[in-house]
C-alpha cells in the first residue's frame, strides 16, 4: 500500500473561469491581498471601475522612476508594488460576476432613476407632464 504517495486533492484546480491552477499558486487568504492592494491604491471599500483606473494613473505618475524626484530605486520599488496591487484589484474585478437581476439593478438607481421609476410620467408626482407614449396623437398606438 502507497498511502504516503496518495494525494487527498488533485494537484490541479479549474476555477470557473476554466484555467488550469496549480495548487500552490492559489492564495490562503484572497481578502487580505485584495485589501492590501485596495489601501495601497488608496481606493474606498466599493469603488467603481473609472476611479480604480484613475487612481492607478495618478500613483504610476507620481511614483514613475523617470519622473520621481526621491530615489529612483525606492520610486522603481513602489512602481511595481502599485503595478502588482492593480492587477490584484483587475483579476478580482474581471472573475467577479455581476448580478443583473430586477432586484439588484432597483438597489443601484440613483434618486432620479428611482423617482422615474416609481412615478414615471405622472402629471402630479412625475415630471409635470404627459409622455406622447402614455397619450398618443390621433389614436394611434406608440407602444413600442
Amino acid at each position: 500500500m502507497e498511502a504516503n504517495n496518495a494525494q487527498p486533492f488533485s494537484s490541479t484546480y479549474y476555477p470557473k473561469h476554466g484555467k488550469k491552477v496549480r495548487m500552490n499558486q492559489l492564495r490562503p487568504n484572497k481578502y487580505r491581498e485584495i485589501t492590501a492592494a485596495r489601501k495601497l491604491l488608496g481606493l474606498p471599500e466599493t469603488a467603481t471601475m473609472a476611479s480604480i483606473k484613475a487612481s492607478y494613473r495618478r500613483l504610476l505618475a507620481k511614483w514613475h522612476p523617470d519622473k520621481c524626484v526621491e530615489d529612483k530605486e525606492s520610486c522603481h520599488q513602489m512602481t511595481q508594488k502599485i503595478i502588482c496591487a492593480y492587477k490584484t484589484i483587475m483579476d478580482y474585478c474581471s472573475h467577479y460576476q455581476y448580478s443583473f437581476s430586477e432586484q439588484t439593478i432597483r438597489r443601484h438607481l440613483s434618486p432620479e432613476e428611482w423617482w422615474i421609476d416609481r412615478f414615471g410620467n405622472d402629471p402630479i408626482w412625475g415630471r409635470g407632464k404627459k409622455s406622447e407614449l402614455s397619450n398618443p396623437k390621433n389614436g394611434q398606438d406608440s407602444t413600442i
